[in-house]
C-alpha cells in the first residue's frame, strides 16, 4: 500500500531530474551532536563564503563558563536564541563552516 503511494513520486522525481528540476537528498547519519553551555557574552551576525565560494550567514556566539570562553558559529541568524548575559546550553550538530543549532535551553 505504501509503495503504491511512493512509486509515483519516485518516478516523477526521476523524470524531472533529467531536466535538472529536482534534487532529493537524505542524510541519515549527521554525526555526533555536541553541546556548549555558559553565559552568553557576545553575539554577532556574520557573513562569509563557504569552501565552494557560496555566501553563508552565521551567528557567532561567545560563551563564558568558569573563566573560560568558547566560540561557536551557528548557521543562519540565531541572534534571538542567545540573549546577552543569560546562562544557556546550546545543543548542535557540528559542521565544517557553521554548526546546525538543535535547541537552546536557559539554565
Amino acid at each position: 500500500m505504501v509503495m503504491k503511494r511512493i512509486l509515483p513520486v519516485l518516478l516523477g522525481s526521476l523524470l524531472l531530474t533529467g531536466c535538472g528540476g529536482i534534487f532529493v537528498g537524505v542524510v541519515s547519519n549527521q554525526g555526533p551532536s555536541a553541546s556548549v553551555s555558559g553565559i552568553v557574552i557576545a553575539v554577532h551576525l556574520e557573513r562569509s563564503n563557504d569552501f565552494n565560494g557560496n555566501p553563508i550567514t552565521f551567528t557567532a556566539v561567545t560563551f563564558s563558563n568558569g573563566g573560560l570562553s568558547s566560540n561557536v558559529n551557528f548557521c543562519g541568524d540565531q541572534r534571538s536564541q542567545f540573549p546577552l548575559n543569560r546562562s544557556v546550553r546550546a545543543d548542535f550538530n557540528p559542521g565544517t563552516v557553521c554548526s546546525n543549532l538543535v535547541v537552546v535551553v536557559s539554565l
